[in-house]
């Protein structure tokens, strides 16, 4: 798999959890924190820096655990 198209999936992957709570192109994912109960996104918006972190209280399927695979893969899951 070349750079670009690891860039690629992990901005896809980013989108999916993202997206899924609601948030605009303006957010950023830094990290994920899984556990066996809860999955918790930690983030920051591009326009301001503001940083955020919320719960993924969405429904989570096998798109959701394929986005949550590749970020674990560039280091940005912790447990």
């Amino acid at each position: 798999m070349s750079a670009e198209e690891e860039l690629s999936e992990v901005s896809r992957a980013e989108d999916i959890l993202l997206g899924a709570l609601g948030f605009s192109e303006d957010a950023k994912l830094e990290r994920v924190i899984l556990s066996e109960e809860d999955l918790i996104i930690e983030g920051a918006f591009r326009s301001d820096g503001e940083k955020f972190t919320i719960k993924y209280d969405c429904e989570r399927g096998k798109l959701e655990d394929w986005a949550v695979e590749v970020l674990r893969g560039v280091g940005r899951v912790t447990a």
